[in-house]
């Protein structure tokens, strides 16, 4: 598997990452961050926002923060994945929006564009990362328009953004409600009406760091597993191999 990462631990407020990736594939997930995938070559078939899409080569696909999304690939598939944190970003021009359709094309002189500026962000990460991605927002909203996003309910987001920042502690829902100071059989049932389980959203944020980690860390198993919030490996090797089909190894 290929790939190329400019950061290798993960800092939930500043993350910025790209990655080659050869069939990507990843099971029903959310982040706070933006993500966008660029297919190079060969067929991902998406599912975001009770739509299903099936990208080919020059079809990139951007997922807004707090948007749940699975891929799966159908035959090889090269492709470019680009992550960063809505901090990198002053204006709150994408707060609780998506785009109405949220693929388009990329040129070949995109893609020079992107990979001029990424050699620069180890140096100015903060201002090529936003060069790099308004760039693109610029190649969606030619092809779509913003609307407002109705996956969540703003206090529900809240607690989804607070539960995700602090996956790698010890955490309940019960916790999420007295920290954001909400009433805890409130904040339950947003959960149940957005048919989200806690345990699944905070381990899959656990497994998200931890695939990470073990891509582009030389940590032990062990040192990943518990930093990333998990009890023990027993409990990490049993949510890494339901969800992923393989263990850490």
């Amino acid at each position: 598997m290929a790939k190329s990462t400019v950061k290798t631990d993960f800092d939930e407020k500043n993350h910025f990452k790209y990655t080659n990736w050869t069939d990507v594939a990843f099971p029903s997930h959310i982040h706070s961050y933006f993500e966008i995938i660029l297919v190079k070559s060969g067929t991902l078939f998406v599912e975001c926002s009770s739509q299903t899409f099936e990208l080919h080569k020059n079809d990139m696909i951007i997922f807004m923060p707090f948007q749940f999304h699975t891929v799966n690939v159908l035959e090889k598939t090269d492709t470019l994945i680009l992550e960063a944190s809505p901090s990198y970003f002053q204006d709150r021009l994408f707060n609780n929006k998506r785009y109405q359709n949220p693929v388009c094309k990329f040129s070949d002189k995109d893609l020079e564009f992107i990979e001029a500026h990424l050699n620069r962000t180890k140096i100015h990460p903060e201002i090529e990362v936003p060069n790099i991605f308004y760039h693109l927002f610029s190649r969606f909203s030619s092809n779509s328009h913003l609307i407002e996003s109705k996956d969540f309910d703003k206090t529900l987001t809240h607690a989804l953004k607070y539960t995700s920042e602090n996956s790698g502690d010890t955490i309940t829902l019960k916790d999420v409600a007295k920290k954001l100071n909400i009433n805890y059989v409130y904040l339950s049932r947003l959960f149940s009406k957005a048919d989200i389980k806690f345990n699944d959203f905070l381990n899959q944020n656990r497994l998200s760091k931890a695939m990470i980690a073990l891509r582009n860390t030389n940590k032990s198993i062990s040192d990943i597993c518990f930093e990333c919030g998990f009890g023990s490996l027993r409990n990490f090797n049993k949510v890494f191999l339901k969800k992923m089909n393989c263990t850490p190894k």
